[in-house]
This record gives C-alpha cells, sequence and structure tokens, in this order.
C-alpha cells in the first residue's frame, strides 16, 4: 500500500506545487491582459481627444442683414445659420449683425463680444446703413462722408487684428439697395470703392456680395432684406470665399535707395513698374504711397537696376 503511493507521487510528481504554478502562470496571464486593456482604453482616450480639435469660429459682422430681419425662420435662414449648415460640423458661426448699426458705431455694441469670440475668421458687411449719411445735393458732403467711412472702417480692422485670435478677415461690398436710387448709388460710388481700396491697402480679400444679388431684386422683397432664397445666396458666396485656396504670396520687391542724377538727393521706394517706351518708373514708397517719374532723373546705377528688373 505505502509502495503504491509512493509509486504514484514518484509518477505524478506532488500536488500542492502544480497546483500553485498553475495559479502563478494565471496571474502572470491576466496582468498581461490587465495591462493591454489599459493600453487600448489610453489610445482610444487620445485619438478621441485629438480628432475633436475645437472648431474653427467664423464672426459675421454686418447689419440687419447679417441679422436676417424680415426672414423668416431668421435663426435657420439668415446667411450666417445657412453658412454654418454649409460649412459643416467643423466651424462654428457667429451672427453678429444688428439692425441700423453702421460701420462708424459697430465697435461701441460689438467690441465686448467680439472679443470674447476670439474669431479665426471674421467677414464684415457693414454700409448699407453708413448710406443714409451721403447728401448728393451737397457737393463738399462726398469728401466728409468718405473720410468718415475709411476711418470707421479703419479702427474697426485695427481692432480685429488686434485680437489674441489673429482672425483672416474679408471685407464684404455690401448687396444692392434696391428700395432707393440715391443710396445704391452711394454703394456703388462710396462703399464699394473705399473697401476696394482698403482690401488693397491692406491686404484683404473681398467677397462680391453686390454682384451675388446683382439684378435679383425679386429675391429683397422690401428692396433692402433679401427672404430666404436671396440668404442662401449670400451664404453660398461667402462659403465659397472661405474654402477658396489661398493664392501664393508674390514675395514684394525690396526697398531700394533711388538717387537723382548726381546722387545728391536719394529716397526708399519698391520698384513697382517701368514702362520702356516711355521711360515711366512707378515706385511704392516706404509709407505706401505710389509714386511716378521718368527714368531720366535717376542715377545711371539706378537706371541700370531699373531696366535690369523689367
Amino acid at each position: 500500500m505505502t509502495t503504491h503511493v509512493v509509486g504514484v507521487w514518484a509518477k505524478k510528481g506532488p500536488v500542492v506545487p502544480n497546483l500553485l504554478s498553475s495559479i502563478y502562470q494565471s496571474t502572470k496571464i491576466m496582468k498581461r491582459i490587465a495591462i493591454n486593456l489599459c493600453i487600448a482604453v489610453a489610445a482610444i482616450a487620445f485619438s478621441s481627444h485629438t480628432v475633436s480639435a475645437d472648431p474653427i469660429k467664423v464672426a459675421c459682422i454686418g447689419d440687419s442683414i447679417t441679422f436676417g430681419a424680415g426672414v423668416k425662420d431668421r435663426a435657420e435662414n439668415a446667411y450666417p445659420a445657412q453658412l454654418q449648415n454649409l460649412l459643416g460640423s467643423t466651424y462654428k458661426v457667429s451672427n453678429c449683425g444688428t439692425s441700423g448699426i453702421q460701420m462708424r458705431n459697430y465697435l461701441k455694441r460689438w467690441q465686448d463680444k467680439i472679443t470674447v469670440i476670439q474669431p479665426d475668421i471674421v467677414t464684415i458687411k457693414l454700409g448699407t446703413n453708413d448710406t443714409h449719411y451721403r447728401d448728393f445735393k451737397k457737393p463738399d458732403n462726398k469728401k466728409i462722408f468718405d473720410t468718415k467711412y475709411r476711418d470707421a472702417t479703419l479702427e474697426l480692422l485695427e481692432f480685429l487684428t488686434g485680437l489674441k485670435s489673429k482672425p483672416k478677415i474679408y471685407l464684404c461690398y455690401p448687396i444692392p439697395f434696391f428700395k432707393s436710387k440715391d443710396k445704391e448709388k452711394s454703394i456703388v460710388e462710396d462703399i464699394i470703392p473705399a473697401l476696394a481700396a482698403i482690401a488693397k491697402e491692406k491686404d484683404l480679400p473681398t467677397i462680391d456680395l453686390h454682384k451675388a444679388l446683382e439684378g435679383k431684386g425679386n429675391l429683397v422683397p422690401d428692396g433692402v432684406h433679401p427672404g430666404a432664397e436671396g440668404q442662401t445666396i449670400l451664404a453660398k458666396t461667402v462659403a465659397a470665399a472661405l474654402k477658396e485656396p489661398k493664392p501664393e504670396k508674390k514675395e514684394r520687391a525690396p526697398l531700394y535707395n533711388f538717387r537723382n542724377s548726381d546722387g545728391s538727393q536719394s529716397f526708399k521706394a519698391r520698384l513697382k513698374s517701368y514702362d520702356a517706351a516711355t521711360g515711366k518708373v512707378t515706385a511704392i514708397k516706404a509709407n505706401g504711397s505710389l509714386t511716378s517719374f521718368n527714368i531720366d532723373i535717376l542715377h545711371p546705377d539706378d537706371q541700370k537696376y531699373v531696366k535690369a528688373q523689367n
């Protein structure tokens, strides 16, 4: 009997040590599973965090047309709301329009709100209400009007470029003023040229909302505020501009020290163009103003420089 037991012990080995060994191996496997599970959960959490990046914030600055005055279901049909749908969830569009507001008084009412938004993109559609101050019966009113509108636009731009978010800014030409010939004349002759000039000076893109609704008075029921269909056209026009690929920037010519023929006087400017047929040289001074002169007044070395750049 004893010999039989000993034989079994010798043949199969001790039962308790084998059991402990099995428990140890199982524990090691469970640890590996737990570690792998933690790694997988961490990877999923990191992945979801990186995918859900902050949306691109767009602020649509404007008047009652931007606000959506007179539009049925304004919250859904005003062009900023339609713009949101067109751009998708990676954007967050804010309607920053107020009825009756002008370029000259926009900052007083919206400066704090825009600062809180810290937009990445800003579209400015202001000028329609500013035309109320244009008086074609007074010859000197043109200069006064242009100066005030320009100064107000530059003030708004200065504020926006000073934001921490450093937004990309688009200047929008106002839509046609179908209700009043004088106000439409002011938009065409005063507002749009002023915005075009500022856009050129500041290297800002423009969005031509005037052209977008030109000849479409049937979509502007009261002659001033577009209905839902007109707002759709505005939203699509703005969306197309925002999605447009950025053109490659041309390197600006360096400032050159131009001297007169005997070298006694000089000024710094960037060469813009040279017409070999007439000898006319056009340059941009350091302050941004244009100047033109004949190549013959330049120092011989500077004449060579101009001709070599042509």
